[in-house]
């Protein structure tokens, strides 16, 4: 399980002219491992009725067959590869359970810190502040270093399938020499605003505010030298050489120390806001007072990142410095075309809000957003609205130059254009400096009905439909080891038979992790780019609902409440020029159906003493998994969550206003649905954690 403890205060204090606040937060989690969970636990899914997913970079490794670099041979077990002979070479294949140390949450420590303060100058004129600092810690656990190795006959260890020879490849995991892969990483952020309101004549008021954030991201874990693996495994020594031939590390540990490499990760990134805002009527209409909101804003953002090759900080790169410049002018205009004032409840009402947006970009140009708002209140206990609107969205200083988190590599993918069934790729992740800006255009319309014959009764329905256009997304973001059976979905980033020069381009680019020399000779069947994407088009339409009624009884009040959304659509299209693919209630990607069903009940009202109750039943609908064909189905999914409070009557004793509450999710400790892959569950639509009991104490002082 996983232990999360939380501890906070809030200081405050104010007068005559102004107050002032400070608060700290403190939380603590233990780390949840895929072990401690039976369908992650183990990536042989066969017990739940599933695949086999267990990774034959193994160890003992496995030898490949250097034409298709599938396994051709088994290295057997119980030996120390000293004195391996070809005919002991097995033809089972080796597989390793890759989850063995993951982590599906990591350790996390935090402290944040929070203050703010506002004072008035006479009686037109105030100034505020407000700051805050966090410090996150996080330690976790990932795969285990898995890659191909090219293993000269000069090793003393060396042994190969066929006579002669020159080198053989063998698949190997380095968990048992190397150890775990383990991720740790610090951040901290600063954000801090100052700024002054003043009241001007006509009701008009103007504020003036700067504010000014960083956040600053240090990471380090180990991987192998990839010139001192190469060294040590063309070593003639067997004192010092490499031995990827072992059940088991049989390498020295003074060799084993000199391949291990830790690399400490360094990014930074800022954000200062210049804004003047200034608010108040314009007009005086029939049906009220016509009121204007206009603003100038100046944005600087920045990256700086650097990528060492050791922890020494002698030896740390700056690699460069990022900047863009936002300038931005917008305005909003509330036009009352029907009806008096809203006090006259009776009087229907009709209201415009028309408002737009222009940005300036340093390096994406200008863009102008519109958009409109109507609402019509043709009774006291109903309202009709409707909304109209364009976005824009750059992609982020980090999606375009954070380079830290490109890695590519050499994969055996499922692939069923294979005859065995697997194919061999070059796969690349990560960040993309070629993204271009993401747009949309959204509509929604909707009602709020509060009928006056059922008192305490309120229902919200809301139509939406958005189309996005160059949506930024990472392809294949949940399960990415099954994009080629997804080819028709995602055929814009797979290129299948790459000529030698794009090969090359990708072995020799400092993203590539593993052996130079094994991936201009791999001859993959596809390249596979999985990094940051604008995808050609993305439309979606649903349905949010939410009902709740609350009434009084002899014992206590009442409450029942429904939230509920149906997506209708959401179908994309890779480029401009693809047909569109509706991914709605597949596996990784948004579900059609999810409904929250609860009641609550407390003896008195929520802020007065005594104690109180919430039931909710959460259900999310079945869906499909089409990468699988022995599990194509993926169930729904019933949890139930519990809330028990009370809070203390105010008295002279020490627990005086007092409030307690026990929370429970998921109190049934219902597993998520099986679904056939890695994984065994679909990280995109639920979470892992199971039953959570949480107690929290407050106390006023």
């Amino acid at each position: 399980g996983r232990d999360e403890a939380l501890v906070s205060q809030l200081f405050g204090t104010r007068w005559d002219t102004g107050k002032a606040s400070v608060a700290y937060q403190y939380s603590d989690a233990t780390p949840l491992a895929a072990a401690a969970r039976g369908y992650a636990a183990n990536a042989d899914k066969r017990p739940f009725g599933g695949g086999d997913y267990r990774s034959f970079y193994s160890n003992p490794g496995n030898i490949l067959d250097p034409a298709t670099l599938q396994p051709a041979y088994g290295i057997p077990g119980g030996q120390n590869g000293a004195s391996l002979a070809a005919a002991a070479l097995s033809p089972t294949v080796n597989l390793e359970n890759q989850f063995a140390r993951y982590q599906l949450f990591p350790e996390r420590r935090a402290h944040s810190l929070y203050a703010s303060a506002s004072q008035a100058v006479g009686e037109r004129f105030e100034l505020f502040a407000d700051g805050q600092f966090t410090q996150r810690n996080t330690l976790r656990g990932q795969y285990p270093q898995e890659q191909m190795l090219l293993v000269p006959r000069t090793n003393p260890f060396f042994v190969a399938p066929q006579a002669g020879s020159p080198y053989v490849i063998v698949a190997y995991s380095f968990l048992r020499d190397l150890g775990p892969t383990v991720i740790a990483a610090e951040t901290r952020n600063y954000m801090g605003t100052v700024g002054a309101k003043l009241k001007l004549a006509d009701n008009w008021h103007a504020t003036l505010s700067e504010s000014y954030g960083r956040e600053r991201l240090l990471a380090q874990y180990g991987v192998a030298d990839q010139a001192a693996l190469s060294a040590a495994l063309a070593d003639s020594n067997p004192a010092t050489a490499f031995n990827p031939f072992a059940d088991g590390s049989y390498t020295s540990r003074a060799t084993l120390a000199a391949i291990q490499r830790n690399v400490l990760q360094h990014a930074a990134s800022g954000i200062q806001t210049t804004s003047l805002v200034a608010d108040g009527p314009l007009v005086s209409l029939p049906a009220g007072a016509a009121k204007v909101a206009v603003g100038l804003e100046h944005r600087q953002e920045t990256l700086d990142h650097d990528e060492p090759d050791r922890t020494d900080p002698s030896e740390r790169t700056v690699r460069a410095r990022y900047a863009r410049y936002v300038s931005s002018a917008f305005a909003e205009l509330s036009l009352p075309l029907v009806g008096g004032s809203d006090s006259v409840r009776a009087t229907p009402r009709l209201q415009l809000t028309l408002a737009g947006r222009f940005e300036d970009y340093s390096d994406f140009g200008h863009t102008f957003n519109p958009q409109a708002r109507l609402r019509w209140i043709p009774l006291r206990s109903l309202k009709l609205r409707a909304s109209w609107g364009t976005s824009f969205r750059a992609p982020t200083l980090d999606n375009l130059y954070d380079s830290s988190q490109n890695v590519a590599g050499l994969a055996v993918l499922p692939d069923p254009r294979s005859a065995s069934g697997q194919s061999l790729v070059l796969a690349r992740q990560g960040n993309n400096p070629n993204l271009t800006q993401e747009t949309a255009t959204t509509w929604t319309a909707g009602l709020d009905l509060a009928p006056e014959s059922v008192p305490g009764l309120k229902l919200s329905v809301t139509y939406y439909a958005i189309d996005y256009q160059d949506r930024i997304v990472q392809p294949a973001a949940d399960d990415p080891f099954n994009i080629l059976v997804h080819e028709s979905e995602w055929a814009a980033v797979i290129t299948r038979n790459p000529t030698q020069a794009q090969i090359a381009a990708i072995c020799d680019s400092p993203e590539f992790f593993g052996s130079r020399a094994d991936c201009l000779s791999s001859s993959p069947a596809a390249i596979v780019d999985t990094r940051l994407a604008n995808l050609g088009a993305t439309k979606v339409n649903g349905l949010d609902v939410e009902a709740h009624h609350t009434l009084d009884s002899r014992v206590g009040t009442l409450g029942f409440g429904l939230n509920g959304s149906y997506v209708f659509r959401f179908a994309q299209a890779v480029t401009r020029t693809s047909p569109s693919t509706d991914i709605l209630n597949t596996a990784g990607n948004p579900l059609a159906l999810r409904v929250r069903v609860g009641t609550e009940w407390s003896l008195h009202r929520a802020d007065l003493p005594g104690p109180g109750l919430n039931l909710t039943l959460n259900h999310t609908g079945g869906y499909r998994n089409s990468a699988s064909a022995l599990m194509p189905r993926v169930a729904a999914w019933t949890t139930l969550d519990l809330q028990l409070r009370y809070r203390t009557p105010t008295s002279d004793a020490w627990w005086s206003g007092m409030e307690f509450v026990l929370n429970g999710v998921n109190v049934l400790d219902r597993a998520p649905p099986f679904i056939d892959s890695q994984h065994g569950y679909d990280s995109m639509n639920v979470q892992p954690l199971g039953r959570v009991i949480s107690l929290f104490a407050r106390k006023n002082w």
